[in-house]
């Protein structure tokens, strides 16, 4: 007999009041409005990200905007680099360092398809291994 988590039961309990939902769950029920029939949400208040202290954002952002295939570089430079890191060949503060590398080694490409992505994603990952071997 298979056995079905919560998370999976949730859309079944639902469907047949659907379009409303008959049982809101606790935590939600404090950011629906019955009278206007959606969620409210709170303006978020976070405080202001330290760059200096997770690098790796400002990376992750530079790739987004350089766009092309340095986001696809960034992800598998990371993968690697986290790895690495777990299996203590570099520091914490090495991931960065080795991204940022792999990053600026990187002969972009426009990653309008997905022959173009693949190799990005192959070379970025052969080089950001190189570069935690060393």
């Amino acid at each position: 007999r298979r056995r079905v988590g919560e998370g999976a039961a949730r859309p079944a309990r639902y469907a047949p009041a659907h379009p409303v939902r008959a049982v809101l769950p606790a935590a939600a029920a404090q950011f629906h409005d019955p009278q206007a029939g959606h969620f409210h949400f709170p303006q978020p208040d976070f405080d202001p990200l330290e760059l200096e202290r997770y690098p790796c954002f400002s990376l992750a952002v530079d790739a987004a905007k350089r766009g092309g295939t340095f986001p696809t570089v960034l992800s598998a430079a990371d993968e690697v680099a986290v790895q690495a890191f777990l299996d203590g060949k570099i520091s914490y503060g090495g991931i960065h360092r080795l991204v940022e590398q792999t990053l600026s080694e990187h002969d972009p490409m426009p990653g309008e398809n997905a022959e173009e992505v693949l190799q990005a994603d192959a070379w970025a990952s052969a080089r950001a291994a190189e570069l935690a071997g060393r």
